[in-house]
């Protein structure tokens, strides 16, 4: 439990401490390789890597949700091309996938490394309105519908709005729906992304006290690896954030030291 104090240092001492036993208590899953040709020709595996994530979305379909989970996986993994095929294959399996367009809007969109273009936004605009239609068609419940404003806040058919304008909807938005889902690791852990893309590798002072908002970012991270011991997007992004206080950290596969 965080403990606020006034100590200068105390900040610093135990964001290294919850990195550390965050790292040490991340496990590794496995799924069975599942693969699917595109259109384009372009295969597409159920199997992530090394460490890959589920979450039980609402589909009759369980191919759809392996490669639901398949893109999750791929864009913690910061490869977000290869998310977007997987969500896009989730939803040729099932296109009634709420969650599966939602996905691939959110792959479509700007990173702490890049910004995104004007074809991902128009594809992002098109697959959230996928969802909305679902879900003016019955699909979907509550938790599909929160997700999807979340998700739509981001993107806009106004060109006059700026990225940065939209940025800042989306972060908080997707703060709005971490608050309102604690225990949903996956909204901990892009709630705290967006609050990152809107200062890129910037978390720190120079005497690296914890710029606004930073503590916020660790403090979501630290709870979706509690809520979801093993998920390597929020250990990812605790690495990115602490990386100008701790250059060295990683997230370490647990079967690795055993060998």
């Amino acid at each position: 439990m965080y403990v606020p104090t006034h100590h200068p240092g105390s900040v610093f001492l135990e964001l290294m401490a919850a990195l550390a036993l965050s790292a040490l208590a991340l496990s590794a899953q496995t799924v069975a390789p599942v693969t699917r040709s595109t259109d384009t020709g372009r295969t597409v595996s159920v199997a992530a890597g090394r460490w890959s994530l589920h979450r039980e979305i609402q589909t009759a379909v369980p191919l759809a949700n392996r490669f639901f989970d398949e893109g999750l996986s791929l864009h913690y993994a910061y490869r977000h091309g290869d998310a977007v095929h997987a969500f896009r294959e989730a939803q040729r399996v099932d296109p009634s996938c709420v969650m599966c367009a939602l996905g691939e809007a959110i792959a479509l969109g700007p990173t702490i490394d890049a910004p995104m273009s004007v074809p991902a936004e128009t594809e992002a605009v098109a697959a959230v309105e996928r969802a909305r239609q679902l879900l003016r068609d019955g699909v979907g419940g509550i938790a599909e519908a929160a997700w999807t404003r979340a998700v739509a806040s981001r993107y806009s058919t106004d060109r006059t709005m700026s990225r940065a304008t939209l940025d800042s909807a989306f972060a908080k938005s997707m703060g709005a729906l971490a608050d309102a889902y604690p225990l949903d690791a996956d909204a901990q852990t892009l709630a705290a992304e967006a609050a990152m893309i809107l200062t890129p590798y910037s978390y720190w002072a120079a005497d690296m006290t914890a710029l606004p908002g930073t503590r916020r970012m660790v403090l979501r991270l630290k709870q979706a690896m509690r809520a979801a011991p093993g998920h390597h997007g929020a250990c990812y992004f605790l690495v990115h954030v602490l990386e100008a206080v701790r250059p060295a950290a990683r997230c370490v596969d647990p079967r690795s030291a055993r060998r």
